[in-house]
């Protein structure tokens, strides 16, 4: 009986349904190769271990269910005992769905930003003071000048004020 033989009777041999004859040859087969006896006589005794672990014929299978719950408590105590780190964040599949939605909403936002600003008026320009015209009512305005007593100096000076002043 060669290993592929073994291979296929292993199961019957390890039950004790194979007959005489059949098991007489695969005792044979494996008193020729010493590695696989050993693995056999190892297999056997883990046979008899799950043998003895299962329950007596007298117990009916409803008695041997868990008790109602029972299933819902360990999970709950696996929840607990469970490591919490800043990298489980990034393993829960709603993060990335998230993170492209709030990446969605800031190219929006961006672009309507863009499209509402004025073209020659740049986004970070420096502040400039802003005057509403209640605030140019109330300041106090500027003395004039008395043309008569004016020097000619200064009349060439309100002059050139004059012709180059930009409204």
């Amino acid at each position: 009986m060669d290993r592929n033989n073994i291979e296929e009777h292993l199961e019957d041999y390890l039950r004790g349904s194979l007959d005489p004859r059949a098991a007489a040859e695969f005792d044979k087969a494996l008193a020729a190769d010493e590695a696989t006896h050993a693995m056999v006589k190892q297999f056997q005794a883990q046979s008899e271990l799950l043998r003895a672990l299962r329950p007596p014929a007298s117990l009916a299978p409803e008695d041997l269910e868990p008790a109602p719950g029972f299933y819902a408590r360990v999970l709950e105590r696996v929840e607990q005992q469970r490591s919490t780190s800043i990298w489980t964040v990034f393993a829960e599949p709603h993060f990335f769905r998230r993170l492209a939605f709030a990446s969605g909403a800031l190219l929006v936002l961006l672009g309507v930003v863009m499209a509402t600003a004025e073209p020659e008026a740049p986004v970070f320009a420096e502040q400039q003071q802003i005057v509403s015209p209640e605030m140019e009512l109330a300041r106090e305005p500027e003395p004039v000048l008395d043309v008569t007593s004016v020097t000619s100096g200064d009349r060439a000076r309100i002059l050139v004020d004059l012709t180059t002043y930009e409204q």
